[in-house]
């Protein structure tokens, strides 16, 4: 073999080699369930691209203010095959605790191809306190009478073909303003692992939750909610493999609702 040759192989392998160190760059749109807006009070979306090949996760994020149709999130010199997409949401208001969106296999994709991951956990779709919508009205309730807390949840997962899906509905209720010392913290009311159930006629996993609780003094308090879910089976594998953590995870929170509690 010639020098010229040899050279010529040489940086040619070399080129080969860059252009894959380097790899592709991908954009993902997210969007919020059922075709909400993303939510108010601004936050930040975190989407991981996993290797097809070793599983590794690539991560980029963009921050959002609020009311946005979508999220555009990209990411550059990511792996050259792409097995699949997950994304969080961390609030700035509300718990501030970070929600898992959702995931979508994507065999491969193109990096020139524009995806889209909508999210599809189970979310809060209506939260009533004694029959009334929690955003509707600052309410008022006498002590020692039962606040009933109703949560309905619906689950969108199954349009990715998980077979159960697991939630725990969960109360917080804080008294209002700032302690120097100490916490504001009154109750967390944990209501146990739900089964969301089967489809219902319409196509979709809707339950709803009562908790009851009572406060015996008088004062101005705020209560909120947020919600676990655990994939419990899906047919790409085991839940450990679908759900990144392995661990129920949030899937939504609300945000804090001011009430008073009178004689």
């Amino acid at each position: 073999m010639s020098t010229v040759k040899f050279v010529i192989i040489f940086v040619v392998a070399i080129l080969l080699s860059i252009v894959a160190i380097e790899g592709k760059d991908y954009v993902v749109n997210i969007y919020n369930v059922d075709g909400n807006k993303m939510p108010m009070g601004g936050g930040r979306i975190d989407v991981y691209f996993n290797d097809f090949d070793t599983g590794k996760p690539y991560y980029s994020f963009a921050e959002y203010k609020g009311g946005e149709p979508y999220i555009i999130v990209k990411l550059t010199n990511g792996p050259n095959a792409l097995k699949s997409i997950i994304a969080y949401q961390y609030p700035l208001s509300s718990l501030k605790e970070k929600e898992y969106w959702g995931l979508i296999q994507v065999d491969n994709a193109k990096s020139t191809e524009v995806l889209q991951l909508t999210r599809d956990m189970p979310y809060i779709s209506a939260f009533t306190v004694n029959g009334i919508p929690a955003w509707q009205q600052k309410q008022t309730i006498k002590k020692k009478q039962p606040m009933i807390f109703k949560i309905t949840i619906k689950d969108n997962s199954w349009q990715e073909g998980t077979i159960k899906m697991y939630v725990t509905p969960i109360i917080f209720i804080r008294e209002k303003g700032w302690r120097l010392f100490g916490t504001n913290d009154i109750a967390t009311i944990d209501s146990g692992i739900k089964d969301m159930g089967d489809l219902n006629k319409k196509g979709v996993r809707t339950q709803s939750w009562e908790i009851t609780y009572t406060l015996d003094n008088e004062g101005t308090y705020e209560y909120n909610v947020k919600v676990l879910a655990d994939v419990g089976m899906h047919p790409w594998g085991s839940a450990t493999q679908y759900k990144p953590s392995g661990q129920p995870d949030i899937s939504d929170q609300w945000d804090w609702i001011e009430f008073d509690v009178i004689k």
